[in-house]
């Protein structure tokens, strides 16, 4: 058995600014996020009045256009750098809204046009862009009774994506990386919204598998636009699916089976993805917000928060999910909460979804359930890097472990009554190991991640142990608790 070990600091404690699991922004009542930068330290969304842009060091700052209601439609999203974002604002020359984007360098807004149509005030409406910001799509307006999804792309005038129907709309929702594939909806004969991809101009209708129900209209895809996320339809139980062009759409599943609800958006690599359920009909902040992480799900996104660390305030719910960064580590959308009542704006950075994930159960302590989480994301060459065990023991022995193998199933191995996760004994490498005592209890020392390009995208499982020192009778002879396992992928 290969062993490498990563030596610590001495006394070299994380700091809660290392362990912390993120922040959560609320950005005031009925601000809604609908777009975030790659890194998700930028954000976009809808206000009362105007467009905003969000940054955690400037707060939030209306930038004008015109927000969607009274007949306008349009949603702000925004680029992988957070330098533009697509809406819908008032063209003075023609006298009408248009699909519009907003450069934050020179903080003016650039009406794109339309196909030649027009309905009430707009010509046509902007509703997604690429992560590159070279492209936005929308709806635009055919005649006053029909639309088609739009594209425009930099350098290029708005083009008409079409529809397959005769005399049925068409709209475009969001839009992958370059600009390449396109998301949204196409109007069948009887006026049902079936999820669309549109590749390289192309047109496809998304089906339950391959061939079978109709699926919903599709919201966003991932980078590469492999994976295409959107809304739930009698075919899926009324859960939001997930649809790859090999396999077709698979629902996700629900929580709450009498329910409705949509997945909303994903992370570049399709790995995580958030949506809702709600009662339906209802209000849409309603119901409960929901993430799916690497396959597993879907899990109420307050609950999931809560493993990861976080204390959420009492009458708190994050309803709504709209958007997520690059990474999955940042998601944002609109919430409600009872103090003051009500919706608000949110941006949470949670450092912890994507790249480290929990799985499995630990074993009860005197403090309750033990819980393992980290506070950063596993990067090549990350200088400090440390977990840390909620509800642990003070003043006590406890044994940190990261290694490559994964999964003893939370096996009861030595029959001392805790569930191990971690295989150690199968390990060919083990990154952490360390076992001390802490008197504040629950904080591992920090380790650095050497400057080793091929450790990018490699799997480490970690768990903590403890020993309570007879503290109080627990399930295991020995007075020890686990914690549930953890898995690392470690990012350049």
């Amino acid at each position: 058995m290969l062993l490498r070990f990563i030596a610590f600091a001495a006394l070299a404690y994380p700091t809660a600014s290392v362990l912390a699991q993120g922040t959560i922004y609320n950005l005031g009542p009925s601000n809604a996020v609908s777009g975030l930068s790659a890194d998700g330290l930028t954000a976009a969304g809808t206000g009362p009045a105007s467009y905003f842009r969000w940054t955690a060091t400037g707060g939030l700052v209306p930038v004008g256009g015109t927000p969607p209601g009274n007949g306008i439609g349009g949603q702000a999203k925004i680029s992988d750098d957070g330098s533009r974002i697509c809406g819908t604002s008032l063209n003075p020359a023609s006298g009408a809204n248009e699909m519009s984007l907003y450069t934050t360098a020179s903080g003016t807004w650039t009406p794109l046009g339309g196909i030649g149509g027009q309905s009430g005030a707009e010509i046509s409406g902007g509703w997604g862009i690429s992560g590159d910001g070279n492209t936005v799509v929308g709806l635009g307006w055919v005649n006053a009774g029909s639309a088609h999804a739009i594209r425009w792309k930099q350098g290029g005038a708005t083009v008409d994506l079409g529809s397959t129907v005769p005399n049925r709309s068409t709209r475009a929702n969001g839009a992958n990386q370059n600009g390449n594939v396109i998301v949204g909806w196409q109007d069948t004969a009887t006026g049902f919204r079936q999820g669309a991809i549109w590749t390289s101009g192309v047109q496809t209708l998304l089906t339950l598998g391959v061939g079978g129900a109709q699926l919903g209209e599709a919201q966003d895809c991932s980078a590469d636009g492999s994976v295409v996320v959107g809304q739930g339809v009698s075919a899926t139980s009324f859960a939001g699916y997930k649809w790859t062009p090999g396999s077709g759409g698979v629902s996700l599943g629900k929580i709450n089976p009498t329910w409705r609800g949509a997945a909303t958006a994903v992370s570049d690599d399709g790995s995580v993805i958030v949506g809702f359920e709600r009662p339906f009909p209802g209000p849409a902040t309603f119901g409960i917000g929901l993430v799916w992480v690497d396959g597993q799900g879907p899990f109420n996104l307050n609950t999931y928060l809560t493993t990861l660390g976080f204390n959420i305030p009492a009458g708190t719910t994050f309803a709504l999910p709209l958007a997520i960064s690059a990474d999955g580590n940042t998601i944002a959308g609109l919430g409600r909460q009872s103090s003051p009542p009500g919706e608000f704006g949110f941006v949470i950075r949670t450092h912890s979804i994507k790249g480290n994930s929990v799985y499995g159960t630990g074993t009860t302590g005197c403090n309750g359930t033990q819980t393992l989480s980290v506070g950063s994301v596993p990067k090549v060459n990350q200088p400090s890097f440390g977990f840390t065990c909620d509800n642990a023991p003070a003043s006590s022995i406890g044994l940190g472990l990261i290694t490559d193998a994964q999964d003893l199933g939370g096996t009861d191995l030595f029959g001392v009554g805790i569930l191990l996760h971690v295989g150690i004994l199968t390990a060919t490498e083990v990154i952490t190991l360390d076992l001390f005592s802490d008197p504040s209890g629950g904080s591992f020392a920090p380790a650095p991640i050497p400057n080793d390009p091929l450790l990018a995208g490699k799997v480490y499982f970690g768990q903590g142990i403890w020993f309570w020192n007879n503290a109080c009778a627990l399930p295991s002879p020995y007075s020890l608790s686990s914690t549930r396992g953890l898995k690392l992928t470690i990012q350049p």
